[in-house]
């Protein structure tokens, strides 16, 4: 793993509890996760925990961890561990924000098929869209969103996953 990039995610964890009363939050969510290898689908289900600090209603930076594949049919592992973003909102109307992320993971990798068995790990790039709500006696929000994890870099094989995930966070 690069040392420098979980260096850099360690530090933003440790920045945001530190600012916990303005704009921290945590991160958790289950969903689907389909994936594309070489000339199949296959499909699965994902976790991920994280946590992350906003700016202010616009901009903020998140990190997670996560697990994709799990049940999947083929035993597709694919684990963004860790992952970092920057995060963007558009604010629609009160308690209601589009979102969309772009980052990197460091991700691992295990495909075991009818006649074939991978391991990768690297960096890979991934970006993701959804919208977040909340009600208004909260500001704890739930988010619906998709990210896209462009595997294939990591592997050097046309490899790429979704994860299609209900999110749900807890302000400081």
């Amino acid at each position: 793993m690069n040392k420098k990039f979980i260096v850099a995610v360690l530090a933003m964890l440790s920045w945001s509890s530190a600012l916990a009363a303005d704009g921290a939050y945590n991160l958790v969510g289950l969903g689907l996760s389909p994936f594309s290898a070489e000339s199949s689908s296959l499909f699965g289900f994902g976790v991920s925990v994280g946590e992350g600090y906003n700016f202010n209603q616009y901009i903020g930076i998140e990190t997670q961890i996560g697990v994709l594949g799990i049940g999947s049919a083929n035993n597709v592992a694919v684990m963004p561990i860790p992952a970092i973003t920057l995060n963007g909102y558009l604010p629609l109307r009160e308690g209601i924000n589009l979102f969309g992320k772009i980052g990197k993971s460091e991700t691992i990798i295990g495909y075991s098929g009818k006649d074939t068995q991978a391991h990768y790990s690297g960096q890979a790039n991934f970006f993701g869209a959804g919208v977040e709500f909340s009600s208004a006696a909260s500001k704890d929000t739930y988010r619906l969103g998709v990210d896209y994890y462009v595997l294939g870099a990591t592997s050097g094989a046309s490899l790429s996953a979704y994860y299609i995930n209900l999110s749900s966070t807890t302000h400081f």
